[in-house]
This record gives structure tokens, C-alpha cells and sequence, in this order.
């Protein structure tokens, strides 16, 4: 299973009071960690999105159970967490996030090989693969050096549907 660094780790908070406010639910889950998101979804039911996998399942095991204005609350991980990525990451997943700062979670990705995307044109269009040269989109974003002689600025538009 891949997980997008982007996604972060959900946790579902319900069998709350309606009194229960967002900032009740923020200041409680803030303490575990570094949250991505905060939201209170109706009365009595919260979401709460965390950067690391560890924070969620600290969240979970620290407050499921726990009483809040005198009822019990219910605190369930939604993101499915393998145990590789609750642990350390490995080294060459470091590469990339390293450069995004603290937010980002580091879970298992691969840079390389082609894109893949399903597209459908209009109504009668079948489901289909395309297969992106991940070199081209090198090519076009880092301006990798060639042998064709000066250089010249390149407007280019991508669309992905």
C-alpha cells in the first residue's frame, strides 16, 4: 500500500457532547502533535489529521476511552497504517521531504519510472492508461542541459484529467 506524503494520518474523534467546540477538539489533539487539520463535522463528531503515523496512533491510544464533559469518547485511526511506515523511513525516502520542511510525512514513494493516469474523453470513451517519460518531464521542468546549442525560454502547458 503507498501512502501520499500529502494525505497525512486521519483520526475520526465521535460520541462527543454537542458543546463540544472545534477549539475543545484542537487544543485536546494538538498536545499529541503536529496536526495538518482540525474539523468538526457535525455536533458530537470531530476529524483530526495528523503529519506522522505515530501521533495518530499516540491520539488514539491516549484519549479513546477517555471521558470528556462526562461521556466516553470514541477515538478510531481511518488511515490505513503498515508497519513500516510508522517506524523510521527508510534513508532514500528522506530525499525529496528534506526540502518541504516540517509538514510533510515521509512515507514510502517512488520518484522514479513512468506516470500513470486514466483518462476519459467525452461519453462514449473507454477507460485507458497513459504512460508519461518521466525524462521528459525533467527535461521541461529543470532545463537539463542537451547539445542542441543556446537556450531559449520554453512556455508549456500540462493538463491532467
Amino acid at each position: 500500500m503507498k501512502l501520499s506524503p500529502i494525505q497525512g494520518f486521519r483520526v475520526k474523534v465521535s460520541n462527543l457532547q454537542p458543546s463540544v467546540t472545534l477549539d475543545d477538539v484542537y487544543e485536546l489533539f494538538s498536545s499529541v502533535g503536529s496536526m495538518r487539520l482540525c474539523n468538526l463535522i457535525r455536533p458530537g463528531q470531530a476529524e483530526v489529521v495528523y503529519n506522522e503515523a505515530s501521533d495518530a496512533r499516540e491520539s488514539v491510544r491516549r484519549y479513546h476511552g477517555r471521558e470528556l464533559d462526562k461521556k466516553p469518547m470514541h477515538v478510531q485511526l481511518m488511515t490505513p497504517i503498515p508497519d513500516r511506515v510508522a517506524g523510521t523511513a527508510a534513508p532514500n525516502t528522506m530525499r525529496f521531504a528534506s526540502r518541504l520542511g516540517p509538514s510533510v510525512s515521509t512515507g514510502p514513494y517512488q520518484s522514479d519510472g513512468p506516470l500513470s493516469q486514466s483518462r476519459k474523453f467525452g461519453p462514449r470513451a473507454t477507460s485507458g492508461t497513459s504512460e508519461v517519460d518521466i525524462s521528459v518531464i525533467r527535461k521541461a521542468l529543470f532545463n537539463v542541459a542537451t547539445d542542441s546549442g543556446p537556450r531559449r525560454p520554453v512556455d508549456f502547458n500540462v493538463s491532467l484529467r
